[in-house]
């Protein structure tokens, strides 16, 4: 398309300055070539090259502006194309549903937040997206070592349950944490999980979506803010990445309490259906 404007815009020079033209149409096997790259089909080759010897600089002119605007027309046919396709892949891709982990990390099993895990998880599914949830109770995660070995190697020289976890938070499109307020902050398996992704950090990942579920004894709404400051604080290491929701179970002490508090529970649910 470029060469086909620069060859009509050299005509044109040479057409006016009276020189030159004639020196490069009698090169009649060049002027084919240029034709043919042009996307000039047979026909219109010959014509062009027909009219070089009665001089009829002005129709060979209109045959190549006709050219010019088929090409042009032939693009946007094609970018129409284009967008129909793009139209139909983002809506398989909504179809497929997303890959959600959800992160149960109290040390307790069938515990109040683990409870909100599953009910997020319930409505997850019943939206079409595949949602695993991995539980930290039976998992041996040791601390971090604060060794940066990682952001070279891309894995940690810890050889625990920590690195399959994390290969598995790389490849979904969203987090859940579930975790009970110990002391007004996360879980310290939450917490000991957090710093060792840090593997994470200098590769690529597929979430940009994170939830938290936290489960209270105590009454104030409050309790959770220091674990919601501190899972922000882990999000904001990461671009492109953001907390889409919280629910705060609020007074669910004993085992199984949180189903007095029907809100989260419901809250919890919704979220997984409309993630």
């Amino acid at each position: 398309m470029m060469w086909l404007s620069g060859f009509m815009s050299w005509i044109f020079r040479a057409d006016k300055n009276g020189d030159g033209m004639k020196g490069y149409l009698d090169n009649v096997i060049t002027v084919e070539r240029n034709l043919k790259d042009a996307g000039c089909d047979e026909t219109l080759v010959k014509e062009f090259i027909k009219l070089i010897k009665t001089g009829e600089r002005k129709r060979q002119l209109r045959m190549l502006e006709k050219h010019r605007s088929n090409l042009l027309e032939e693009i946007h046919k094609n970018e129409k194309k284009i967008e129909c396709l793009d139209y139909l892949v983002c809506q398989m891709e909504k179809k497929m549903g997303k890959k959600i982990v959800v992160l149960s990390t109290s040390p307790r099993m069938g515990g109040n937040s683990e409870m909100m895990a599953d009910a997020f998880i319930r409505g997850a599914a019943e939206a079409g997206h595949e949602a695993e949830k991995i539980h930290l109770y039976d998992k041996k995660i040791e601390f971090c070592k604060g060794c940066l070995a990682c952001q070279h190697t891309g894995a940690c020289v810890i050889r625990d349950d920590a690195a399959v976890i994390v290969e598995q938070m790389r490849q979904a499109d969203v987090l859940v944490f579930a975790t009970p307020i110990y002391f007004y902050e996360m879980s310290g398996q939450m917490k000991t999980l957090l710093d060792r992704t840090n593997p994470l950090f200098p590769g690529e990942y597929a979430f940009h979506d994170i939830y938290l579920l936290a489960a209270s004894a105590d009454e104030e709404a409050s309790s959770m803010d220091g674990a919601v400051k501190g899972l922000e604080g882990w999000i904001s290491c990461f671009e492109q990445v953001h907390l889409a929701g919280v629910i705060r179970g609020a007074a669910a002490d004993k085992k199984g309490e949180i189903e007095n508090v029907p809100e989260a529970l419901n809250s919890a649910y919704e979220f997984g259906r409309n993630v």
